[in-house]
């Protein structure tokens, strides 16, 4: 039982960094989301928002009441490639950084569509 200690550690850290879920992808795209408005369009954040926190709080309810993807499939791979994708458009503001990972990550049966916001982002970005 010497080594025991180091399995049980493995375990709990093979868990805690787990395969993304819905909940961890929505928590995760809500807050890339805002630090994209906060730097690349920042006076829409500042008409809309306050700062960080009401952003992401806004975003929440939204997407909680929205049901486009209930009976959709959702791809984790994707996903994670979505958010690393947005994660770095969010801080160059640079379009060409962002990738069509996030179109990848439901399937809704007859093909894959857009995260709800992917799309409304690009046309908002790419009118100015």
């Amino acid at each position: 039982m010497k080594h025991g200690w180091k399995a049980l550690l493995v375990a709990l850290l093979g868990s805690a960094c787990g395969e993304l879920d819905e909940e961890g992808f929505q928590t995760r795209y809500i807050r890339e989301i805002c630090t994209f408005y906060e730097n690349c369009t920042k006076l829409y954040f500042v008409e809309y928002y306050d700062d960080q926190a009401e952003c992401v709080e806004e975003l929440e309810e939204n997407y909680d009441d929205y049901d486009y993807y209930d009976d959709c499939d959702f791809d984790p791979d994707e996903a994670d490639k979505c958010l690393d994708s947005l994660k770095l458009f969010a801080r160059s503001c640079d379009y060409s950084d962002y990738d069509d990972a996030c179109g990848e990550v439901w399937d809704c049966g007859g093909g894959r569509r857009q995260t709800d916001t992917s799309s409304y982002y690009y046309s908002y970005y790419s009118s100015y």
